[in-house]
């Protein structure tokens, strides 16, 4: 399409700066009426702008404004453009702006479906993008900042929710919710005090925290903290007479009654879609534990009245929740909680024998659950297929359900099939391109991360600020995608076979060695073998409009052949 003929533009923005400049003047017209800026200095570092107001702004004005223009970015809306004639503009926009030679056909700037005005200026499409290259080139230069964008561009890597601000996932911990309800993450409910509470204030906060992530959410703590209230109204031995009735209403209700009630109300809730989350529902995950992993994560933990966990009353509630969904996930569709039992091993048999034999079971009554078995409780694995050595009792993996408040900061994955195909194809040993690439994404990581600090220092990460999330604990993630596929283009069976062993510890041990690298103190990495739901498809079809070898139409995100109907579970298992 032909680009229209404009007037010359003496002026050369910097282009985040000044699609900000558009959002703080419609923030401005919204809250107070006034028009756009009568002048404005848009630099780099510092800017200005003049509005004409009645009144000059209050504190709680302008914190207003603050807010409001750091929850639009937050949500990274698409900068778009339209080309109309002056005759069209007139009466929808201020047509006294324009200068006096400016040509006949004009340009509208939109933000979303937040702000549209004429402009001729510099913006960004993708503002995340913009953000993270400019931060590359201060810390590693303009070479790896435009290596960065063609690896992208060109579907080596996957900048996984590029478009979202938020934190990917997280395990929480509720520990800032209890004492002070969600006013510290823009709610408005209190601290809970009673079951009733509890439960309605749970869904509530859920809600709020995903609204603040693009992936998951996960509650540790769930059940313990519902123990803990149950206790506080029937006793802490109250599982040992479910059948008690305590309700005095015609129902006649018993202590089980009631509890699977408040089971019911929180996951039928937190199972509907909401518009905060592009009307899906929020990924809620929730773990179990055994007597032994239990103490060694909660063994120190102190409710705010001063009381520990009751571990006998939580056995018990883990158990009916688990029996519970199950049953009720024979009635109705129910994706979530996604649940993980974990269970410390010893010699290569559980220390809990009887969680072992409970597990056993579920899995004998046809429930699905992940089950991650460690002689440490340092290390967690999840349904996205992760591993990660750390120091301390507090990890959980990338979609959480493990340790407490932490999780994945970012998550950049790298198309193994292309990557291997690529340099076998140019007569290059893939080991020394790949290497490349897993050090370029390491510090983009990196500089990402230096972005979400940035942002947190600007109130932008309520839930940092809170205390939900550590920032010091939370992962920048390796993806990894394509690597059977990359494992078949050169000539590998996918099975329980050393060729195939020693490929897969060659790839991931140099993501290891990578991770161990650039671990600090402050900031930790992992690789994962990501779900690739979505860009699993997208990396099969753009590799096939490329030329390459695809084997499928979505790439697997497992180590074996899903399709291959000749492997058992124990083939599986092995392989993993």
């Amino acid at each position: 399409m032909e680009q229209p003929s404009l007037n010359d533009h003496n002026k050369q923005e910097y282009p985040p700066m000044h699609t900000t400049e558009h959002v703080i003047n419609r923030t401005m017209v919204n809250l107070f009426g006034c028009g756009r800026a009568i002048s404005a200095h848009i630099e780099r570092k510092k800017s200005k702008l003049d509005f004409a107001l009645q009144t000059c702004p209050e504190e709680t004005d302008i914190t207003r404004i603050e807010n409001t223009v750091n929850e639009v970015l937050r949500r990274n809306l698409p900068v778009t453009m339209e080309f109309i004639s002056q005759e069209e503009a007139i009466g929808r926009f201020d047509m006294k702006r324009l200068p006096e030679k400016a040509s006949e056909t004009v340009r509208i700037v939109k933000v979303g479906d937040y702000d549209e005005c004429l402009c001729i200026g510099q913006h960004v499409k993708n503002n995340n993008r913009r953000l993270l290259t400019d931060r590359l080139k201060d810390m590693y230069g303009k070479e790896l900042s435009d290596r960065y964008l063609e690896l992208l561009n060109h579907h080596f890597i996957y900048k996984n929710d590029e478009t979202n601000l938020a934190n990917y996932c997280a395990s929480i911990t509720m520990y800032p919710w209890l004492n002070n309800g969600t006013i510290a993450v823009g709610g408005n409910s209190t601290a809970p005090t009673n079951l009733k509470s509890f439960c309605g204030g749970f869904v509530n906060m859920v809600f709020i925290v995903s609204s603040m992530l693009s992936g998951a959410c996960a509650t540790p703590e769930f059940l313990m903290y519902m123990n803990y209230f149950i206790g506080l109204e029937y006793g802490q031995e109250y599982y040992k007479y479910p059948d008690k009735i305590v309700d005095l209403s015609t129902k006649q209700r018993t202590i089980d009654k009631i509890i699977t009630d408040c089971f019911e109300q929180i996951v039928y809730s937190i199972n509907q879609p909401t518009g905060a989350r592009n009307f899906q529902a929020v990924f809620w995950n929730v773990a179990y534990y055994d007597k032994y992993y239990f103490e060694s994560l909660f063994g120190n933990f102190f409710f705010p009245d001063g009381s520990q966990p009751d571990w006998n009353s939580l056995s018990w509630l883990q158990k009916r929740f688990m029996k519970w969904f199950n049953k009720e996930r024979t009635r109705t569709v129910l994706t979530f909680p996604v649940e993980t039992m974990a269970l410390l091993t010893k010699d290569g048999d559980v220390l809990d024998k009887e969680y072992g034999d409970f597990t056993a079971e579920m899995y004998s009554e046809g429930h699905s659950f992940f089950t991650y078995m460690s002689d440490n409780a340092d290390s967690l694995s999840s349904c996205c297929r992760l591993r990660n050595e750390i120091q301390d009792n507090g990890f959980s993996y990338t979609l959480g359900a493990g340790g407490v408040s932490t999780g994945s900061k970012s998550v950049l994955t790298i198309n193994l099939n292309r990557c291997i195909q690529h340099a076998v194809k140019s007569g290059i040993l893939y080991p020394f391109f790949l290497e490349e690439v897993v050090d370029l994404v390491h510090k983009v990581q990196l500089a990402y991360n230096e972005n979400l600090k940035l942002l947190q220092s600007k109130g932008m990460l309520p839930l940092f600020d809170a205390g939900y999330i550590n920032m010091n604990r939370q992962y920048l993630t390796i993806g990894v995608n394509g690597l059977v596929e990359a494992a078949q283009f050169m000539g590998i069976e996918i099975n329980d076979n050393p060729k195939y062993e020693a490929f897969v510890q060659e790839i991931l041990g140099m993501i290891e060695r990578y991770n161990r690298k650039y671990r600090t103190k402050d900031v930790l990495f992992n690789c994962e073998m990501i779900p690739a739901e979505n860009v699993g498809v997208k990396h099969a079809k753009w590799d096939k409009e490329a030329g390459f070898q695809t084997f499928r139409e979505c790439y697997n995100s497992y180590f074996y052949i899903v399709e291959d109907k000749s492997l058992n579970i124990v083939d599986k298992f092995r392989l993993h």
